[in-house]
C-alpha cells in the first residue's frame, strides 16, 4: 500500500515526503529553557558561591599555613598570616549574602536561603579572627 504523504518521483530522484505544517508547532513546547529573569540568575549565583566555600576554606588554609610557615611562629606572623586567611574564607559567604539579598530584592524568593547560610558562614570566620586579634592585643 502506497504512503499517503509520499509524492511520487520522476524517475532516478527519490521520493520526498511533504513539508511539516510550521504554523501548527507550539513554540512555548519547543522552548524548553525560556529566558531566565534577573532574580534567577542572582539566586543561581549565591547558590554557586555557597558551593565554593569548601574550597575557598582550603585555600584559606594553606595560604594561613605557608605564611604562618615563611614568618615564623610569633604573633606578628600569625596577625600576617590570619587576615589574608579570613579574607579568602569569607568572600563566597559574602558574595553569597551579596547575590541571594540582590535575588529577593529582584523578587526571586528562593534567594532567601543561600543570603542566610552566606551570612552565617561567613560570619564565624570573621568572629574567630575577631576574637583572636583581641586575645593577641589583650
Amino acid at each position: 500500500m502506497a504512503n499517503p504523504d509520499v509524492t511520487p518521483a520522476a524517475e532516478g530522484t527519490p521520493a520526498t515526503a511533504d513539508p511539516v505544517d510550521t504554523d501548527a508547532v507550539d513554540t512555548d513546547a519547543v522552548d524548553a529553557y525560556p529566558e531566565t529573569s534577573p532574580g534567577r540568575r542572582s539566586a543561581r549565583a549565591a547558590w554557586w558561591s555557597l558551593l565554593s566555600i569548601p574550597v575557598a576554606y582550603m585555600l584559606g588554609y594553606l595560604v594561613w599555613s605557608g605564611v604562618h610557615g615563611l614568618l615564623g611562629h610569633s604573633s606578628v606572623a600569625s596577625l600576617a598570616a590570619g587576615i589574608p586567611a579570613t579574607l579568602i574564607m569569607i568572600t563566597p559567604g559574602v558574595l553569597a549574602l551579596r547575590y541571594g539579598l540582590r535575588a529577593r530584592r529582584e523578587g526571586e524568593p528562593g534567594g532567601f536561603t543561600p543570603a542566610v547560610l552566606g551570612a552565617i558562614v561567613s560570619g564565624y570566620p570573621a568572629l574567630a579572627g575577631v576574637i583572636a586579634l583581641v586575645e593577641m592585643l589583650a
